[in-house]
């Protein structure tokens, strides 16, 4: 488990006697030795304690919380342009999506479809040219961290076609 020392601050500054004990409440999730702390498992509300030597009544509980190391998103899928809107497939866990228009990244929340209008205003002109697009999950970067981008899609949009057609294709 991963060793961390916590930064206890004894009150007031100028006490004559500034030595602490840590205890927790369960011993299965935390290991204490001397002034640092060790994780043995995956738990939730870990009480630790700090109790000033000089004085019992003297202390404070803080809640702990312990997480395995994160794992990775899973990459949401089927990314597709219609002419008007993205849609993808989502994907378990994620906190929300980074959708990547060119070097451009918006945070779309937790929606699976976004209108290109919508983006307009944050990543520029997008018609008359290849415009590429990649969607990733983002994790709450504590259980879970950010997938991979998925494979990126190019797409061109005309600004005032004649005959209405968009070409979207793969990498």
């Amino acid at each position: 488990g991963e060793q961390y020392t916590p930064d206890v601050k004894v009150l007031p500054s100028y006490a004559s006697n500034r030595s602490y004990t840590l205890i927790t409440n369960d011993v299965t999730a935390l290991k204490i030795e001397g002034g640092s702390i060790t994780a043995l498992k995956v738990a939730t509300d870990v009480k630790l304690k700090v109790v000033s030597n000089e004085n019992n009544n003297l202390n404070d509980i803080v809640s702990i919380n312990i997480y395995a190391e994160a794992s990775q998103l899973e990459t949401p899928t089927e990314l597709k342009f219609d002419g008007s809107k993205f849609t993808f497939v989502g994907k378990d866990n994620a906190n929300a999506y980074m959708l990547k228009i060119g070097e451009n990244e918006i945070n779309i929340g937790n929606n699976t479809e976004y209108s290109l209008n919508s983006i307009v205003d944050k990543v520029g002109d997008v018609y008359n040219r290849v415009v590429s697009c990649q969607v990733k999950a983002l994790g709450d970067g504590k259980i879970f961290t950010d997938s991979a981008y998925c494979d990126e899609i190019s797409f061109v949009k005309l600004r005032n076609p004649k005959n209405k057609f968009v070409a979207s294709y793969g990498s």
